[in-house]
């Protein structure tokens, strides 16, 4: 069995190093609490750490990860048989997003990285910018099913000479196909 490929979380296919820019656990601690000081980190043993929002034990407290302490490398490890070996910087950074600790933009900032620049991502890139996180559907343009079908339909349009007058029109039309 070969280990599952997900986008930004394990090297993409074809890239010779599979550890990728590596950053210090306490690079990527001290970074976090810049951009969010409710973030708690609680090590958890000799060689892990958890990630909080809030202090452990206290009410509305969120759990958002665990990582390994030391060299944090950019791309998760996974051994041939799918077991996380050692969770990656983009990995934590992707939970941190997602439980609200910080924005994409704020980390990308803060850490001088570009987390969906990499051929690896599976987003479509007019959900990125509009501040959703919906992913394409493989196709060559790499958009969503909404946005592709936006985008099918203009060019359709001006080839019959009925281009969309602005971008309003096109928030109207994407918003009307959700």
């Amino acid at each position: 069995m070969t280990a599952p490929r997900t986008p930004l979380l394990v090297a993409p296919p074809g890239e010779s190093d599979l550890f990728g820019q590596t950053m210090l656990s306490t690079d990527l601690i001290r970074g976090l609490r810049r951009i969010n000081p409710a973030i708690y980190v609680h090590q958890q043993g000799p060689e892990h750490t958890g990630i909080w929002i809030g202090q452990p034990g206290a009410d509305g407290t969120k759990f958002v990860c665990a990582f390994h302490l030391g060299a944090v490398p950019e791309w998760t490890q996974i051994d041939p048989n799918g077991k996380l070996i050692c969770k990656g910087w983009r990995a934590i950074f992707e939970k941190v997003v997602r439980h609200g600790a910080a924005s994409q933009r704020a980390l990308e900032r803060e850490f001088r990285i570009s987390l969906d620049d990499s051929g690896a991502s599976n987003l479509c890139g007019k959900c990125v910018r509009a501040g959703h996180r919906e992913r394409h559907n493989g196709g060559a343009l790499r958009m969503c099913d909404t946005h592709e079908s936006v985008y099918t339909q203009a060019v359709r349009d001006k080839a019959n000479e009925q281009e969309l007058v602005s971008r309003l029109d096109w928030r109207r039309k994407v918003e009307s196909l959700r």
